[in-house]
């Protein structure tokens, strides 16, 4: 260790010549000398940049570095836990960042939150964030977590437009295709649950599909082409359940409910033949016969809507 005490000035030029940056840029002259934040630090908070990819790297490989030889400024310098707080100023400065301009002042009482959950939940958080005094914003992701930040990444958000816009800058980092769907937080939650209901129960559907046509002998790439077909066929119709909702009007010139019900029995009968899980297509067909048994024979698939909404009566 050395036999003196080393300044703070020193101990940061030690780090940033060690990384061949230029220190001196990132000083903050207003500050005095010796004082901490005359010095391009991050206790703790946010920060944003255009790879996000690259400064994760840099940012573990100078992180190992230090770690593994800190060097003889640092040598009476305890890294745990400011290994971080010693890199991150780094790795900063190095991709051409720095202390945040007055355009996004007021961002560091922001919290967004990509989380999924409940409306419900999701509107008592924000209430509760609200009242002490966060600028919130309640929001999904619409991209799967390993294309996050990437071009024609997508999120949907909630909350105030002014503070939409405020934390723009931050938001198209993470997302370039980012939008606004209102203030109600709570309509955001449930935009990600319909668009998630709507996926697993299509990715059940298939997997049920590829079940059921294996233990017939069927191969199941052979079953690709006709499936995808299938699904896209079910996306049309849908645009027709959606409309036929808001209208309240359920007509059945297409397709039956009491036709439906009947390709599902069979469904099921072949699933038990063949003793695979019928329980997907199972409540599909508990679906049917309930609005059946409410004389909605003749209506179309629409129908199930108002059924699963418990207003089939």
């Amino acid at each position: 260790p050395p036999a003196y005490r080393e300044t703070y000035d020193s101990i940061w030029r030690s780090l940033y010549d060690r990384f061949g940056l230029d220190m001196d840029a990132s000083l903050d002259l207003t500050q005095p000398e010796e004082h901490w934040e005359r010095f391009l630090y991050f206790n703790a908070g946010w920060f944003f940049g255009a790879d996000p990819a690259e400064f994760g790297r840099r940012f573990r490989d100078w992180a190992v570095a230090v770690r593994d030889e800190p060097g003889e400024p640092l040598a009476c310098q305890s890294l745990d836990p400011w290994l971080d707080q010693i890199v991150l100023p780094l790795v900063i400065h190095s991709l051409d960042g720095g202390r945040p301009g007055p355009e996004l002042s007021g961002l560091d009482v922001l919290v967004v939150n990509l989380t999924s959950d409940t409306p419900g939940s999701a509107r008592e958080l924000a209430g509760w964030m609200t009242k002490q005094g966060v600028r919130y914003l309640s929001g999904t992701m619409l991209t799967p977590s390993v294309l996050v930040g990437q071009p024609g990444s997508t999120a949907v958000l909630g909350g105030v437009e002014s503070i939409y816009e405020q934390a723009l800058p931050v938001l198209e980092v993470i997302a370039p295709e980012v939008a606004r769907h209102g203030d109600d937080p709570g309509a955001v939650a449930a935009l990600d649950l319909a668009l998630l209901d709507a996926f697993w129960g299509t990715v059940a559907a298939w997997s049920h599909a590829v079940a059921l046509g294996r233990a017939e002998g069927l191969n199941a790439n052979d079953l690709t082409e006709r499936l995808t077909a299938i699904v896209h066929l079910a996306a049309e119709i849908g645009a027709g359940i959606s409309q036929d909702a808001e209208l309240g009007s359920y007509p059945g010139d297409v397709s039956t409910i009491a036709s439906a019900r009947s390709t599902l029995t069979h469904i099921l009968h072949a699933s038990t033949d063949r003793r695979i899980d019928a329980g997907f297509p199972g409540s599909v067909e508990a679906l049917l016969r309930r609005a059946t048994d409410h004389g909605y024979h003749d209506d179309g698939p629409s129908r199930l809507v108002p059924t699963i909404a418990g207003a089939a009566d």
